[in-house]
């Protein structure tokens, strides 16, 4: 006969025998390798928990709980893993791009209901970089799209790389401040400018759920505007932004978060992070790539081996062992919950406290002014009726919030009220009535 003694951690008294019992119900690692692949090839978490081995239940399926501690545990070890392993890198030719994404709630309900995005939901960019050589993801970063996610993510490429690199972007005004104050002349730098004919007024649709007349039926043709060099000299055969674009589509077709108009979207942010990190994991040290024939990071020279998930969750393992010795001991403190002050958060209409910054959007003069709301220039009417469309008012309450959503809008003519703000910066096209010296 067997005597449980609850106290003393699970330990069963047989025959004068003590055994220790063992209450944990974990997934194999073949079983957690194989939903993390599929994980990578677009399956959602509902999708995973129907279709994959699980232990116990009547069904024997994983419960969606189980699948999202599984992305938990190995997206933060994703993250600890690359922030380690991407250092010092030996790379010289860097293409960097920003990419649109959405966390609970699309941007386009909140400007039409002007309603108040919830904390760590909202509107939220990709920043991704590449090396076009080695197709090697260098740095990446998540949040707004202003100046300072770009100096955040300008900062963190700087560290990874060992050298001089060349570096080209695309004409996002974020990056020429950004790029010089972390770079200075130390690198070779130049930009490129890709506008579709109807891409801005597809942004402006997005945001408002207005369907703006004279829309082309037909594909918008694309025009390539000429390259400018902003510093160094850089070789003009790797001034291009393909490679990230390319990496862009891959991202959007094999990771459901990213997917336009689907329901697999992220309900939080850190899980958009942890997905994020396992993709490049993956694509960085386990996808072959067919270009080079091999996986980036053996082209590049940081590692010599192809890895699996069976190697990966021998780190998750480690890591998790490691937290619950740490927590044992006492050495874990809970961490305090961290507000991003990059989220756009709008007024409500009825909030008797108004958001201390205001973005004017001008549809019809095509620009977005960043005003305070106590300004004397500030248009009191909600709106203003044009042939191709209204001009709309938004409330921030920071003024990284109220630049990220002046860039998300117009990201090539953003201005800022000279009057109420004490500085004047105007970001001309260069089309239009005046050019370049186009006066407000």
């Amino acid at each position: 006969m067997i005597n449980v003694d609850p106290v003393e951690n699970f330990t069963a008294h047989f025959d004068g025998w003590r055994i220790r019992l063992s209450m944990v119900n974990r997934l194999s690692t073949s079983k957690r390798s194989a939903i993390l692949r599929d994980m990578m090839e677009r399956q959602g978490i509902n999708a995973l928990a129907r279709t994959k081995d699980g232990n116990t239940g009547q069904s024997g399926r994983p419960s969606q709980v189980t699948v999202l501690k599984l992305l938990a545990d190995a997206g933060d070890t994703a993250i600890d893993f690359l922030d380690q392993k991407m250092r010092d890198l030996p790379v010289r030719y860097v293409e960097a791009d920003e990419m649109f994404s959405f966390v609970g709630i699309r941007g386009m309900t909140l400007l039409r209901n002007q309603m108040r995005a919830p904390k760590g939901q909202g509107v939220f960019w990709v920043w991704i970089a590449i090396d076009p050589v080695s197709k090697l993801i260098v740095a990446w970063h998540v949040g707004g799209r202003g100046n300072a996610d770009a100096k955040l993510f300008i900062a963190d490429l700087k560290a990874r790389c060992a050298g001089r690199i060349q570096l080209t972007t695309d004409s996002h005004r974020a990056y020429y401040e950004a790029v010089a104050s972390e770079f200075g002349d130390d690198i070779d730098y130049a930009t490129v400018k890709k506008q579709d004919d109807n891409e801005q007024q597809l942004v402006v649709e997005e945001y408002t759920g207005v369907k703006m007349p004279y829309r082309q039926k037909k594909r918008p043709k694309r025009e390539m505007h000429p390259p400018v060099v902003r510093s160094g000299v850089p070789d003009e055969d790797w001034i291009t932004t393909n490679h990230i674009e390319s990496f862009f589509q891959k991202l959007r077709q094999n990771l459901g978060r990213f997917a336009r108009k689907s329901a697999l979207h992220s309900k939080t942010l850190i899980n958009l992070k942890r997905a994020l990190a396992l993709y490049i994991y993956h694509y960085n040290f386990q996808r072959i790539h067919t270009t080079i024939k091999t996986t980036p990071a053996m082209k590049s020279g940081i590692d010599d081996d192809i890895w699996t998930w069976d190697n990966f969750m021998d780190l998750v393992d480690e890591r998790a062992e490691a937290l619950r010795a740490a927590r044992r001991a006492g050495a874990v403190a809970a961490e305090a919950p961290t507000v991003d002050e990059n989220v756009i958060r709008l007024k409500g209409p009825r909030d008797g406290q108004p958001g201390e910054y205001t973005v004017m959007v001008s549809l019809h003069q095509k620009y977005a002014k960043i005003h305070r709301t106590s300004c004397v220039h500030l248009r009191d009417t909600p709106g203003r009726q044009s042939k191709r469309g209204d001009s709309h008012k938004f409330q921030c309450e920071t003024f990284d919030a109220a630049q990220n959503l002046a860039y998300d809008f117009m990201p090539d003519d953003v201005a800022v009220c000279k009057i109420c703000l004490g500085e004047y910066q105007r970001l001309d096209t260069g089309r239009g009535k005046g050019g370049n010296n186009l006066k407000h």
